[in-house]
């Protein structure tokens, strides 16, 4: 890059044809945008087009700059406070990832939305919040939890998969790198007494007599002190060893030999959706699992940005090609040395093999693949194939099993088999939702991504895939086969912040 001296100040004319242009550059970033999808093709390709439906031809920096798109960024939100701090770039450079700074969330401005059938083409669009084009409306992701329906002109969306944090004896939702993503039984809570060095997350804690290991990912303190040599309380640990604690002391690869007492076997902990929505609940008001409507919201601009339905081959296969194995097979959120080498708008992968290797999209990692995500606040029915989303206004209560007054239904019904998707709702709600009409598509054609039909009344539907799917996980993939009651260890979930 050339570096330029000016040696003299621009006169008037100058400096109004230069505050035109940058004028111009702003109305061309904050204008419509919108995607069209002809759906009389089997393609997945997307057409990019202005609020009059012209086609768009984007710079390589077009979305980089875009008032809605380009201004997506990690922030750390504060674990007391909840105040905000910023890193500088997208990607979020400065930012501590390890939870010091607080937990890693994903800024996304808010959007008005307009969605229109024209024969067989589907059109959406999003314009700036606040914006007053004919006839947008704002998002359903600005107004939820919110009691009184109020928008927001932003929200937070975790950048990882969420993780367990134990706050003085109340185990949170976080949202970390370094972590292994919270799935159900495959975190493990341990009683130990007479303490003698406090344990450090990371190191791995073997039993004395019966030779049975597990890594520490967090604990508290119910009673005694290290010091006193008398320390009580429960040790959270993960990857437990196939052999069984029994009453034995402990040695730890930090703490040192007899570090601890313990009573017996290790307890798993469950994670259903309700039990997830109450973790992420505890961080405080504003807190839960993602819901519908936040996922909506990312994959629409996801299609925007990327201009295609096939999320995979547009941002990578994600980790869907690991052995299913037994335990929690998959990896821990910043594998791969990614958060290093994503680019500064905060996409990119892993150093890994494509297909066993994390993906993010604008600084959210694994919004496909590596583990199941629960969403809070969808249900669908075998019985007729009919589903209910949370309220668009937003006065809905996230749950496993939607409340009456919490929900809206939708107007047609989903598919009653299995298969790749190959069609979505017409009406507005579930358009708006990607909520599947037909599977009877590829991994290459139509949306590319499968899904799951419904097995119990109500189902809750899961997104994304888990670290074996394959080629059948995506943004737009939804698994609808579980009972709310479902816990199991591909299940986890992902943090939102709605402040």
């Amino acid at each position: 890059m050339v570096d330029y001296v000016s040696t003299t100040l621009p006169d008037g004319a100058e400096i109004d044809r230069r505050l035109a242009y940058v004028k111009f550059l702003e109305q061309v970033n904050s204008q419509p945008i919108g995607i069209e999808w002809e759906t009389g093709s089997n393609s997945p390709t997307l057409k990019l087009i202005d609020i009059n439906s012209n086609e768009i031809i984007p710079s390589a920096s077009f979305f980089d700059n875009h008032v809605i798109l380009g201004h997506i960024r990690r922030c750390a939100v504060d674990r007391t406070t909840h105040e905000i701090s910023y890193g500088s770039n997208a990607r979020g450079d400065g930012l501590a990832l390890d939870g010091s700074m607080g937990d890693i969330f994903g800024e996304f401005p808010t959007a008005m939305c307009k969605y229109q059938v024209d024969g067989t083409k589907r059109r959406f669009w999003v314009a700036p919040f606040n914006s007053d084009y004919p006839g947008f409306s704002i998002h359903p992701c600005a107004p939820q939890r919110s009691a009184t329906g109020t928008p927001r002109s932003k929200i937070y969306i975790a950048a990882y998969e969420m993780s367990l944090r134990d706050d003085n004896g109340t185990l949170k939702g976080a949202s970390v790198a370094g972590k292994q993503p919270w799935t159900g039984g495959e975190i493990y809570s341990l009683a130990f007494t007479s303490g003698s060095t406090a344990f450090t997350a990371g190191e791995v804690l073997t039993g004395a007599t019966s030779g049975a290991y597990a890594t520490v990912v967090d604990y508290h303190l119910t009673g005694g002190s290290w010091v006193g040599g008398d320390a009580a309380g429960v040790v959270y640990l993960k990857q437990k060893s196939a052999t069984a604690f029994v009453s034995e002391n402990i040695n730890g690869a930090t703490a040192g030999n007899d570090c601890a007492t313990i009573g017996g076997a290790a307890s798993a902990i469950s994670l259903t959706l309700d039990q997830a929505e109450a973790y992420a609940n505890a961080n405080g008001g504003g807190f839960g699992v993602c819901n519908p409507w936040s996922y909506a919201y990312m994959q629409l601009l996801i299609y925007i940005d990327t201009q295609t339905l096939d999320s995979q081959t547009a941002l990578g296969k994600g980790i869907v090609d690991l052995a299913l194995g037994t335990g929690y097979v998959g990896k821990i959120t910043g594998a791969d040395s990614i958060d290093s080498l994503l680019g500064t708008n905060g996409t990119g992968t892993g150093s890994g093999t494509n297909g066993q290797t994390p993906i993010a999209w604008r600084g959210i990692e694994n919004i496909y693949g590596n583990v199941w995500e629960f969403i809070a606040g969808l249900n669908m029915f075998l019985s007729d194939g009919t589903y209910r989303v949370l309220k668009r206004d937003g006065t809905g209560t996230p749950a496993a099993t939607l409340a009456e007054g919490s929900y809206e239904t939708g107007a047609g019904t989903v598919p009653t088999t299995d298969g790749y998707i190959s069609g979505i709702q017409s009406d507005e709600m579930g358009a708006l939702a990607f909520i599947q009409s037909q599977a009877a598509g590829s991994s290459s054609s139509y949306l590319c991504d499968t899904f799951y039909y419904p097995r119990y009344n109500p189902s809750i539907v899961r997104s994304g895939g888990a670290w074996s799917s394959g080629r059948t996980a995506g943004v737009g993939c939804l698994y609808a086969n579980s009972d709310p009651s479902d816990s199991a260890r591909t299940f986890g979930a992902r943090l939102e912040f709605l402040p």
